[in-house]
């Protein structure tokens, strides 16, 4: 006889305190970014995930968007450059997919916004491995300031056993008229600059 008494005060005190215990909500993610990873079923989307976990600032989605054997090379022009700014500090030696997020926060970090614009130009398709060239602009603001950066990027996307598409290889293309380019903007964040 108790035990339904006590079970019907239960029901009550939770249908009062207005909680639906079946109510669905929104999954949690890591430091209370918002996820907004879709599934790279096709190589293009995989890229628009990389794009967006970027400018959201979501480091988790950023680095799903990447294989465990992932690798970035900057613009030979970029590395000379490089050595110049940061001699003896080998910026761009082991550039794996844990760098590449650290980098890729610590550019988000320093940042009020930042916007990504890519325009794939090229599209080589192969079964399991695709290079995807796309021109960019990426937009950095801080403060009153916007600092454009521009030039090429080659995405090369191997597709995984699971069928999705995930960034392999990152090369970066300095564009020819000298503005500073992605690669730059990445080497010059890596030992926490900027």
């Amino acid at each position: 006889m108790i035990a339904p008494r006590v079970a019907a005060i239960l029901i009550a005190a939770v249908l009062a305190g207005g909680c639906d215990v079946f109510a669905t909500r929104e999954p949690e993610v890591a430091g209370g970014q918002q996820s907004l990873w879709t599934p790279p079923t096709e190589p293009g989307i995989v890229v628009s995930n990389l794009e967006l976990a970027w400018e959201i600032g979501n480091f988790n989605d950023y680095r799903r968007a990447l294989t465990d054997d992932f690798t970035f090379t900057a613009d030979p022009g970029d590395a000379a450059q490089l050595e110049i700014e940061f001699p003896g500090e080998d910026v761009l030696e082991n550039w794996d997919a844990e760098v590449d997020v650290e980098v890729a926060a610590t550019i988000r970090g320093g940042a009020d916004s930042l916007s990504v614009d890519l325009v794939r130009f090229e599209d080589d398709l192969g079964q399991t491995v695709r290079l995807q060239k796309f021109d960019y602009t990426v937009t950095v603001f801080a403060g009153e300031t916007a600092t454009e950066y521009v030039g090429e990027v080659w995405f090369s996307i191997a597709q995984q056993d699971n069928g999705e598409w995930l960034i392999r290889d990152w090369m970066d293309v300095a564009a020819q008229g000298g503005e500073d380019s992605w690669g730059l903007l990445k080497g010059r964040n890596r030992l926490g600059g900027g």
